[in-house]
């Protein structure tokens, strides 16, 4: 249950670990795009500006979350044997962390209409970035501090910077490995839900622990998210929320031959499927729901020229209104409708 306002005297521990605590933002901010209700965030605003205050009194400076503790990368596998603590500095995570909620309640502001919290938020946002790259980026553009965890700030986002930077191919070997570490390392140990740790049950069959160690835990689980935005490619707009405005931008990757992703949306149920053929060739089919369009991009098409829908040019297609081509294959705006895709990998 969401609650208006902190408590009296701020957020008390064990409430003021970075992330934990970031939900305080992350959670209205997340709802809002998922929903595009601003009621949310007109609602959690003050609690959201709150939290953001209260980590701004505990630094060093005012651009710094630089002492207290935090649970930061908690059960990493770089952490000590028998340990919690992963090796990556704390207050790496938490002033990363504070760039983001700061950021998410500047974007609040801007939507509710608070322009000195716009003005002063984005001021604040710039000085954190500012003291994070003096604090943990060397001269040369290095990262000071030498840990996976330090690129990319854990599971949640791995897979993600992964397909968008050039490297869709490891994200999907990741994403299959079966030896340990790995999601389906777990499967091969007969789970059937996402565990807590890496190793709850280790190769030779041992407990990593007989007292943390739950078998059913969200954390890695978030991997889903990857699975729905990036392999099935369903995703929304931040300046349409709600799936208002809907991407479609599937990305296959080798050891998958099709995928298929359904969500349901105040619009509507939203379906992204896509599939290789023997012949070399793409099939995608997408559903794009009543009042609602969609931007869809066809991975591997290499002009619109080659591209059917529905057995016709796409010239020919009804509720196509524009079609570009770009480096990640053919970009199109579709209105509400059904469409069947297919076309040659080139």
């Amino acid at each position: 249950m969401l609650e208006k306002k902190p408590s009296k005297g701020g957020f008390p521990p064990p409430f003021n670990s970075a992330a934990w605590g970031d939900a305080a933002t992350i959670v209205p901010w997340t709802m809002y795009v998922a929903f595009g209700d601003k009621r949310i965030l007109e609602a959690q605003y003050e609690s959201m500006k709150a939290w953001v205050e209260f980590v701004r009194r505990q630094g060093s400076s005012e651009f710094l979350w630089d002492t207290g503790f935090h649970f930061a990368d908690w059960l990493a596998l770089d952490a000590k044997p028998g340990a919690y603590l992963g090796a990556t500095d704390m207050h790496y995570v938490s002033t990363a962390y504070y760039a983001i909620s700061t950021d998410i309640v500047r974007k609040a502001a801007t939507l509710l209409g608070k322009t000195d919290d716009e003005r002063e938020y984005a001021a604040l946002y710039e000085g954190i970035r500012r003291a994070f790259n003096e604090e943990y980026v060397t001269p040369a553009a290095r990262l000071a501090v030498p840990t996976q965890t330090a690129q990319v700030v854990g599971p949640p986002y791995l897979n993600h910077v992964l397909s968008d930077n050039g490297e869709n191919e490891a994200a999907y070997r990741l994403l299959l490995q079966k030896d340990f570490p790995s999601w389906l390392y777990q499967v091969t140990k007969g789970a059937t839900t996402i565990w807590e740790h890496w190793d709850g049950i280790r190769e030779d069959g041992t407990f990593w622990s007989d007292a943390m160690n739950s078998f059913n835990h969200y954390a890695y689980g978030a991997i889903g998210d990857w699975l729905y935005r990036s392999v099935a490619g369903i995703d929304t707009s931040e300046a349409e929320p709600g799936y208002k405005k809907i991407i479609l931008r599937p990305r296959p990757g080798a050891g998958l031959e099709w995928a298929e992703g359904r969500l349901e949306t105040m619009y509507g149920t939203i379906v992204s499927r896509w599939s290789r053929t023997e012949e070399g060739r793409m099939e995608v089919r997408a559903t794009v729901p009543a009042n609602t369009s969609a931007e869809i991009v066809l991975p591997g098409a290499a002009s619109t020229a080659a591209v059917m829908e529905s057995g016709r040019p796409l010239a020919e297609a009804e509720g196509l209104s524009f079609a570009e081509e770009t480096p990640d294959g053919v970009k199109l705006t579709a209105a509400a409708g059904e469409y069947a895709f297919a076309y040659s990998l080139g």
